[in-house]
């Protein structure tokens, strides 16, 4: 069961865009089986500046990690991700979160993101993580559905980090008309 987990999380890693550099020290902490821990990693980026220069952007990952009830089973609770050590936010994983390393990065930067989400009747939407489209249950109100996503730098949640700005379909924006308006 343990060996499952631990490929399960280095599965996860390089699927949120990690790579596999992580698997050694993954394992390493797995092995220590302390109740908490965290594993930090930093990439750079080229970001273009409005006056088309480019420039290095530095982005600190803090990943960490939980161990559940099961015996030395562990899970990826949040990643704090810091951007050139002047803004930071943490992401929450698990069901419906599944914000990857360069979403996070570009998050920060103020872009926004495409995310496939599921829209129930009270608009108390989550993203979706990957491999819940199958489970959703028929009849239960709830579709599935692309949003745009961005930080709300202006808001933070009970946790203090940014709450996000949500655009939906029916937005009023649609990028196939807007394009369509360019020969």
């Amino acid at each position: 069961m343990e060996n499952n987990n631990l490929e399960f999380l280095k599965k996860s890693l390089k699927f949120l865009g990690f790579g596999t550099s992580l698997n050694a020290a993954l394992e390493a902490k797995v092995s220590e089986r302390q109740e908490f821990f965290k594993i930090g990693v930093s990439a750079d980026f080229n970001a273009r500046q409005k006056d088309g220069s480019l420039v290095k952007d530095k982005v600190n990952y803090e990943l960490n990690f939980s161990r559940s009830s099961k015996p030395y089973h562990y899970f990826l609770d949040s990643v704090k991700v810091t951007l050139n050590e002047q803004i930071q936010s943490t992401f929450s994983y698990g069901k419906g979160n599944d914000v990857t390393a360069k979403e996070a990065y570009n998050l920060l930067r103020g872009a926004s993101i495409h995310k496939k989400a599921i829209l129930n009747r009270q608009m108390d939407n989550g993203l979706l993580a990957s491999g819940e489209v199958g489970q959703m249950k028929e009849g239960s109100g709830e579709k599935i559905d692309s949003i745009w996503i961005k930080l709300d730098f202006e808001k933070r949640n009970e946790q203090g980090t940014f709450s996000y700005k949500k655009f939906y379909p029916d937005h009023g924006f649609h990028l196939e008309t807007e394009l369509s308006r360019f020969p």
